[in-house]
């Protein structure tokens, strides 16, 4: 039995891998690029909310909603 052959076996949905590399390294590095841009995109509204929390006194309501 191969290793790919245990894994899928074991349970692993090895599909996000295969579709991966069917791209070029080039489209591979794009797409991190996307997803590391959203991150960070979303890291700068979560500090922003947070500055307007404290701002207005409601950092309790904040870290609140983010634990939901």
């Amino acid at each position: 039995m191969s290793t790919v052959d245990a894994a899928r076996e074991f349970g692993i949905d090895l599909s996000l891998i295969e579709e991966s590399l069917r791209l070029t390294p080039e489209q591979r590095a794009i797409q991190h690029q996307q997803a590391l841009e959203l991150a960070m995109q979303m890291r700068a509204a979560y500090q922003s909310r947070q500055a307007r929390a404290e701002n207005d006194g409601t950092e309790q309501a904040v870290a609140g909603a983010v634990r939901r």
